[in-house]
């Protein structure tokens, strides 16, 4: 988008605080694209708050982190497993990356759906091969910069505002998960917010076949 003052190339929607939900005032040409109505040439004017969507408080217990991939090129995959006894409303919870382990340096992605009592979900790079995942497995692609990671950028689930469960140390950019799988012990039943890396089996980047389902003993 364009500033109404700048026939030159304007500040961008994200540089405007522009939000999901923000009402956007904006003039342009009619046009199409792909046989859809959209305003091209669009000039920003203005922009007011929209209604903030209610969250739902989620149970920090019922979500865990069960299954990592950091393979090649983009074939970033994430697993989380619901280890409750009740579906859960997924809305409530977010997944969160610390780039390079920096506490202060961190990206959210709030998730949606249901997911129900031991069921997984797996979360992908929008640019990974989802053929190397087992038959039957949808992954989701949701936001590039969280399913990002580079194997020292750790991962967290995020539940009424606080880490719920997480995958590497918050604080340290040290390699914990570079070119590799790791899946989450059948063992463990609940989440941590520290790491430990004895609650994860370690293995090569190309095992995928885990994703999709985890077995808790």
């Amino acid at each position: 988008a364009k500033d109404k003052a700048s026939v030159g190339s304007g500040p961008s929607f994200s540089g405007l605080g522009v939000e999901v939900g923000d009402i956007l005032t904006i003039a342009g040409k009619r046009a199409s694209f792909q046989g859809d109505p959209q305003v091209g040439d669009a000039y920003y004017i203005s922009h007011e708050k929209g209604d903030t969507p209610d969250i739902p408080e989620g149970d920090p217990m019922a979500l865990i982190i069960s299954e990592y991939s950091e393979g090649k090129s983009f074939n970033k995959f994430l697993e989380i497993t619901n280890v409750s006894g009740n579906e859960i409303d997924l809305s409530a919870y977010t997944l969160r990356i610390y780039t390079n382990g920096a506490e202060s340096n961190f990206k959210d992605q709030q998730l949606n759906g249901t997911l129900a009592a031991g069921a997984s979900k797996v979360y992908m790079h929008s640019d990974a091969d989802a053929s190397l995942l087992p038959a039957g497995v949808n992954a989701e692609a949701i936001s590039d910069n969280v399913i990002n990671f580079n194997g020292n950028d750790p991962m967290a689930i995020i539940c009424n505002g606080a880490i719920a469960d997480v995958l590497g140390t918050i604080g340290s950019s040290a390699d914990y998960g570079k070119d590799t799988t790791l899946r989450r012990k059948s063992t463990v039943k609940e989440p941590s917010t520290t790491y430990d890396a004895n609650e994860w089996d370690v293995l090569d980047m190309s095992e995928l076949s885990g994703f999709g389902s985890h077995s808790i003993d």
